[in-house]
Formats: C-alpha cells, sequence, structure tokens
C-alpha cells in the first residue's frame, strides 16, 4: 500500500501534468486567436504604412569600394632576414666553423630566393585580386547609376502620366506592401492613360490556407486529450468575406495615395482565387470580388472606422456571397489586362459625317461609336470586351442623383428587326451585372414583341430613327441610317 508521501507526490504530479496540458491547450487557443487578429488587422496595417510617391527613396546609395586588405603592400624578403648572425668568439675557435657557416648561408641565400618568388606571385594574385574587385566595384556604381539615372527618368515620366511609368509605381507600391503568410500578393494591371483608368486583376488568398480550421482547442480530462472544436462553415465564411473586403480596400487605398500626381481618376478591381473545384478536382480561378472605384468618392471615408464589407456594398461591388464556396460574381466592366487590346475607347465619332451610314459600320467601331456617343451625353462609358456569351457592350455609369447608377448597354448593327429574345437576354444581362437600367440600341427596328417585354422594366429600348436623333443633339452630326432593299 503507498504511503502518505508516496500519495502526496501522486496528487502533485497529477496536478503538475494537469497544468501542462491546460498550458499546452492555451498556446493552442492563442495561436488561433492571434492569427485571427492578425486576419482582423490587414486594413489597418497598409493604412500604417501606405506611403505616397518618391522616386528618390527608391534610389539606391552609390556601394563603396572595399579593397579588402589587397591594397596593403606586404614587406619584400631581404636577405639580411634570412642570413645567420656572425660567429662568436668562441664558435670561432671550434673546428669546422667557417664550413658550416658558409653553408648556412648559402642555404640562406636559397630560402630568401624561395620567399622572394613566393611574394612575387603572392603580390602578383593581389595585384589581380585587386584589379578584379575593383572591375566588380565599377561595374556595381555603373549598374547603380543606370538605376538610378531610371529613377530620375520614371519620376519625369511619372508627372506627365506616361502609362510604364503610372504603372511602375503603382507596382513599386503593392509590392513593398507586407501581408501576412499565406497571400500570395501577385497581380497584373494595366494602366489606360487616355482614360485615368487602372485596370487591375488581384489574386486573393485561397481561404483554408489563412483561416484555421479550428474555432478552439478543449482539454478532455477524460480521455486525457486535447481536441478541436471545428470552425462552422458560417464562420468560415464571415472571416472569409472579411479578409476579402480588406484586401480589397487596402490595395485600392495603396494605388490611390501612391498616385499622388493624381492620374489615376478611377479603379477596375478584379479580385480572384486560383483552387480546386471541389465539385471535379480541377483548377479553377474564380472571381470573387469585382468593383469599380472612383477616387474622390473612394478616399472620401475614414478607414480606421469603417466596416470594410459594408464599405464594399456602399461602392456596389459584384462581392461573393459564399467566397468559401469559390461562388464567382460577374465582373463590372469586362477586361483582361494580358490582351494588348483592352477596352480602350476608339474615337469613332470624329471620323463620321453627314455621308456616313452607320450600318456599313464594322459591329466593332459601331460599339465604339456607342460608347463615344454616351461619353457625349455625360455618362462614364467603357467598351467590354468582344464575347460571344450573350455579354453587353458597354457598361456606362451616370452620378447624377435618383437616375444615376449602373447601365448595361448592347449595340446591335442590324438590318433585320430585332426580336423579343435579344430584349430577353438584355434583362438577364442587367440581372447578371447588377444594373439599375439595361438600354438596347439598334440601327433597325424592334417588334412589337420586345416593346412589350420591356414594359415596366428598368429597359430602353432605342431604334434607328432615335439613335440618329440623339447623335445629332450630343454630337451636330447628321449621319444616316440606309438598310438594305428587301428582295420581293
Amino acid at each position: 500500500m503507498p504511503t502518505a508521501w508516496e500519495r502526496e507526490q501522486e496528487r502533485e504530479r497529477k496536478v503538475c501534468y494537469l497544468a501542462e496540458r491546460e498550458a499546452e491547450t492555451r498556446r493552442c487557443n492563442e495561436l488561433i486567436d492571434r492569427q485571427i487578429v492578425r486576419l482582423n488587422s490587414i486594413l489597418s496595417a497598409g493604412l500604417s504604412r501606405s506611403a505616397p510617391l518618391n522616386h528618390q527613396a527608391r534610389k539606391r546609395p552609390m556601394p563603396v569600394f572595399d579593397p579588402g586588405g589587397l591594397d596593403l603592400p606586404t614587406p619584400e624578403p631581404v636577405l639580411a632576414n634570412f642570413i645567420p648572425n656572425e660567429p662568436s668568439a668562441f664558435t670561432r675557435l671550434l673546428p669546422g666553423w667557417k664550413r658550416r657557416y658558409d653553408e648556412q648561408t648559402a642555404r640562406a641565400e636559397i630560402e630568401c630566393q624561395k620567399a622572394h618568388t613566393r611574394w612575387v606571385q603572392s603580390e602578383e594574385a593581389h595585384r589581380n585580386q585587386l584589379a578584379e574587385r575593383q572591375s566588380q566595384h565599377r561595374q556595381e556604381v555603373s549598374k547603380v547609376k543606370e538605376q538610378n539615372l531610371r529613377m530620375d527618368e520614371l519620376a519625369a515620366e511619372a508627372k506627365t502620366g506616361k502609362q510604364y511609368a503610372v504603372e511602375d509605381y503603382v507596382r513599386h507600391a503593392l509590392e513593398s506592401s507586407k501581408y501576412p503568410h499565406g497571400f500570395p500578393a501577385r497581380f497584373e494591371l494595366r494602366y489606360l492613360p487616355s482614360r485615368n483608368d487602372l485596370l487591375m486583376e488581384y489574386e486573393l488568398p485561397v481561404a483554408r490556407e489563412i483561416i484555421p480550421a479550428e474555432a478552439l482547442w478543449k482539454y478532455i480530462k477524460v480521455r486525457d486529450a486535447i481536441e478541436a472544436k471545428p470552425r462552422t462553415a458560417a464562420e468560415s465564411n464571415k472571416i472569409y468575406k472579411m479578409v476579402l473586403a480588406q484586401v480589397t480596400l487596402r490595395t485600392l487605398y495603396e494605388i490611390f495615395t501612391a498616385d499622388t500626381l493624381g492620374h489615376i481618376k478611377t479603379i477596375f478591381f478584379n479580385g480572384l482565387v486560383n483552387d480546386d473545384d471541389p465539385t471535379t478536382g480541377r483548377p479553377i480561378r474564380p472571381r470573387l470580388v469585382s468593383l469599380r472605384a472612383d477616387r474622390n468618392e473612394y478616399l472620401d471615408r475614414d478607414f480606421s472606422r469603417l466596416d470594410p464589407v459594408k464599405a464594399l456594398q456602399s461602392l456596389r461591388a459584384n462581392f461573393s456571397p459564399a467566397p468559401t464556396e469559390l461562388l464567382p460574381v460577374p465582373a463590372v466592366v469586362e477586361f483582361d489586362v494580358s490582351d494588348p487590346r483592352f477596352i480602350e475607347e476608339q474615337d469613332i465619332i470624329s471620323s463620321l459625317d453627314e455621308r456616313t451610314n452607320l450600318v456599313e459600320l464594322t459591329p466593332d467601331a459601331f460599339e465604339q461609336l456607342i460608347t463615344n456617343l454616351f461619353n457625349k451625353m455625360g455618362f462614364d462609358a467603357h467598351p467590354t470586351r468582344t464575347s460571344k456569351d450573350g455579354g453587353v457592350d458597354c457598361i456606362a455609369y451616370y452620378k447624377k442623383a435618383i437616375v444615376g447608377g449602373k447601365y448595361v448597354i448592347q449595340a446591335k448593327r442590324w438590318t433585320n428587326t430585332v426580336q423579343v429574345d435579344a430584349v430577353r437576354d438584355l434583362f438577364g444581362a442587367m440581372d447578371h451585372e447588377r444594373a439599375n437600367k439595361g438600354i438596347l440600341i439598334t440601327t433597325s427596328r424592334f417588334a412589337p414583341a420586345c416593346w412589350k417585354f420591356a414594359e415596366g422594366k428598368p429597359m430602353e429600348l432605342i431604334d434607328g430613327s432615335n439613335l440618329l436623333a440623339l447623335i445629332e443633339e450630343h454630337t451636330n452630326l447628321k449621319v444616316k441610317v440606309v438598310l438594305p432593299l428587301r428582295k420581293s
């Protein structure tokens, strides 16, 4: 039977063991808490480090030459340091001292010659090494001078709003931004000088790589096990939405604050994630965030106090309601930064005159003409990439109260009567794009069913005659629409 002392020792051992297990549990929970705190402070961390444009600060200091001691001469071996000392008077009394002294002197001369040969070789090696270091230093100086000169050139070109210069300082600002581990921070961008627009595709983090799967760790005494309580899907989705909103707002903030020259008026942002489709296992790249941010409207807010998710909603962003499930959203404006055409507006109107028959324009030219027209009408209109999926040809924004908002426009350079299917397609595109209104424009006419379908809906149909009237009203051009004669 255990003694009282042994029982007391066993109780103390169990108390210590229990304390260790509970401390380990607390450490696990502290790791979760720290990660959640980091995720919730993404926006505030960006606000604290955001720096304005400064090309001078990006210049490198001139490298200082370090010879590494190779420029210091080493003493040249001299015979006096090798010759033995003169024999003493006592040594001279010993037989054969003269022969022995001469032999020592001869050996000393040989050693001195060897040492001198080694010294010559060493000095030559040092000179070669010094010359190599000097050559490398000159190359480094030349490279730094070239890079610093490039900074001066970029600074000058940035003032005039050159495309590559604006893209350069935006890229530098974003690449200098530090995110927690697990954030890819990869992006593609393109600046359109003619419109003062910046197009951006940003790679967002994958949810499971940044959000702890465990909501809480507990020590189960009866099983002597530290077990995790899984995080619910709803909680993960809430955290992920908050992360994506913060990354989006921070990116836009860093771009606008870096652009102290004010070249960028509008940012079109698409946030995508590279992940695997859970149903097929194949790689997919869904768009989870898409928005259009105007500079003045965007910066007119207190970023230290706002709610990131509600802030995106106020910007009329297309924001996935279920990002953890990779539910995609449509783009506010379709673009591809790798496509050299992008969505630059082309000036078609200035090339028209009274001889122009709109029916004879190419489809692309007609779509660009409609974009030109809506910009003349006071809209902020953008042509979209050509597609074959029933998408819109132009997206326009109107900032006036009541009638303002997002408009989707389809332009059909047709000679045949437009049937109701085209109007239904536009209505579907309105819902897909979350637009306030849809406008269908054609050079021909609409079937009665089109007008009936559009009745009571936020849609407007503009036929050939009304299109000509709009063009004349807003551009003073009297173009024409001459439809081909129908064969009898």
